[in-house]
């Protein structure tokens, strides 16, 4: 409907929250996890019927119209730092023995010497080391491609990332890893698919219930509109005034993401910032979002595949699409101190 190549599932730090937020109506009300669970999902329903309501009467897109020039330009920036920081720190998917995340930056590039770096990560060194040669590779191979003109440089460059990790993983670290998956239709059906407990929504009290849709809908609704912004900008699907043409459809597929996500059994769906990687390679219309829901749906069934990508692979991508977006910065006008201002904020 709205025409745009933006992607949707449900939000990882909304994922957190939301668990979060289960375990304490566990505490709250003396009822079971799973009871907890679906008296949640109550809440992101809720939530996704608000966020239609207010899409339909066009106010979040007065909203977003009304976001000052200086924090649009600072949006898609921001966005390429953490996407950035996701590429060379949580994605690399190394911990060290002492528990801890692996940043490539501090890890690998501050260790003083190899020795020193084999002691703090113990058992995972030589894995820091095969991920972060993997990652500059497939980070190289892409913008090797892309300066090229190749259309298909970030899957190629994920593909030759890919193809080193595993050449390395069998040589140096005894044996590829398998994976096993069989797909949880039953679970979902019993548990999650239009599982809404109301009576245990009534039991987390009027006030916390509010409180919490409030939160979940503030929350999705700056993750979306700061995606949206910034995506689009990077696409060039903006005009003179930062102002996203069909915004009101693209919200409503939002919320109506959101509902559909409560009633199978997700956290809020929001649109995903990896989008962008969608965007870098040519998508611009929803033929794109299409494609990529046909293709996570086909996911399901053949995971083990998937799973054998690298997360050093997908790091190559994310810190390439993180570095496009960063030169957003050129926009922003560094004379002007309204632009300056939200948009250093933003990027700290």
């Amino acid at each position: 409907v709205a025409n745009k190549p933006f992607a949707m599932a449900p939000g990882m730090g909304l994922n957190s929250f939301f668990a979060v937020v289960v375990a304490n109506i566990v505490g709250l009300t003396g009822m079971s996890y799973l009871e907890s669970f679906q008296s949640a999902l109550c809440i992101i329903l809720l939530e996704g019927i608000i966020f239609i309501i207010l899409s339909v009467l066009n106010i979040r897109d007065k909203i977003v119209n009304a976001i000052p020039l200086g924090v649009r330009l600072g949006i898609s920036p921001a966005i390429g730092l953490m996407l950035l920081n996701i590429g060379v720190g949580s994605n690399a998917g190394i911990y060290s023995e002492n528990g801890g995340p692996f940043f490539v930056m501090r890890d690998f590039f501050g260790a003083l010497t190899p020795s020193v770096a084999q002691d703090a990560m113990g058992s995972g060194y030589t894995q820091m080391v095969l991920t972060v040669v993997t990652m500059f590779i497939g980070l190289f191979v892409i913008i090797v491609l892309a300066q090229k003109g190749v259309k298909a440089a970030v899957i190629l460059g994920m593909l030759a990332a890919s193809v080193i990790y595993w050449a390395g993983e069998a040589i140096f670290l005894a044996g590829l890893e398998g994976a096993s998956f069989v797909p949880p239709f039953a679970d979902m059906a019993e548990t999650t698919l239009f599982h809404f407990d109301f009576a245990g929504f009534v039991k987390i009290g009027w006030f916390t219930a509010i409180t919490l849709i409030i939160t979940f809908c503030i929350i999705d609704m700056f993750d979306t509109i700061g995606t949206l912004v910034g995506t689009a900008s990077r696409a060039g699907m903006v005009d003179k005034d930062g102002n996203m043409p069909q915004m009101k459809e693209a919200l409503l597929a939002d919320a109506v993401g959101t509902v559909a996500g409560a009633l199978t059994g997700t956290s809020t769906v929001t649109t995903f910032v990896e989008s962008a990687s969608g965007v870098e390679a040519g998508g611009r219309t929803g033929l794109t979002a299409f494609t990529t829901g046909i293709l996570f749906l086909a996911c399901m069934f053949i995971a083990p595949i998937a799973a054998i990508i690298p997360a050093a692979a997908t790091s190559s991508a994310l810190i390439y699409v993180g570095i496009l977006m960063i030169s957003g910065l050129s926009k922003v006008d560094f004379t002007d101190i309204y632009q300056t201002v939200p948009a250093a904020i933003m990027l700290i």
